[in-house]
């Protein structure tokens, strides 16, 4: 290893079958201290979303000695109250995710820039919507569907296979009563 604030002189030269050639130019450096992790960035911001697609973009951070060499990107989301977790891990500074986004959904987003230290403190949390879309998303079904995530995907799905066999018109009603959620949003699975 070297030593911080040292000067060091290099020379190099190659060496074959035949055995060593002429020394090349010495060249010297001196080492600096330590670089500390990249700055907080500031926060994402959202350059345009639809019902189930949103796209993040951040602005570069200014390099602290050492360059940035990527990003990681998180997000969480109002209707699962999930943890951050990561959604890219790269070295753009833009991220878009078209689909599965649900639609009228608030996504709580953060970013953070790495260099050759290591990870810098994540940027503040910022909150983007996506557009709603038909009649899910409203305050009443998404208590529903909080209420219900664990088994709503097995009940959506017994109401379809049981309403094959009946008259058109037999899904939505199963759903309001067996999820909760609305009239209008079970008509998503119609």
């Amino acid at each position: 290893a070297l030593d911080m604030g040292q000067r060091y002189c290099f020379a190099v030269r190659a060496v074959n079958s035949r055995g060593p050639g002429p020394w090349g130019r010495e060249t010297c450096v001196r080492t600096t201290g330590p670089h500390p992790p990249p700055p907080p960035l500031m926060p994402p911001h959202a350059v345009s979303s639809s019902t189930d697609s949103l796209v993040a973009v951040w602005s570069n951070v200014t390099p602290t000695g050492s360059p940035t060499l990527g990003y990681e990107l998180q997000r969480t989301d109002w209707w699962t109250d999930a943890d951050f977790y990561t959604v890219y891990d790269g070295n753009m500074t833009q991220y878009a995710e078209h689909g599965p986004l649900l639609p009228a959904t608030n996504y709580s987003f953060r970013v953070r820039a790495r260099n050759i230290v290591g990870w810098g403190n994540w940027s503040p949390p910022v909150v983007y919507a996506t557009q709603r879309g038909g009649h899910c998303g409203n305050p009443d079904d998404v208590r529903a569907y909080k209420a219900t995530r664990l088994t709503m995907k097995r009940s959506i799905q017994h109401c379809i296979i049981s309403c094959l066999a009946e008259a058109a018109g037999c899904i939505p009603p199963c759903i309001t009563r067996d999820v909760g959620l609305s009239h209008d949003c079970a008509l998503c699975w119609a």
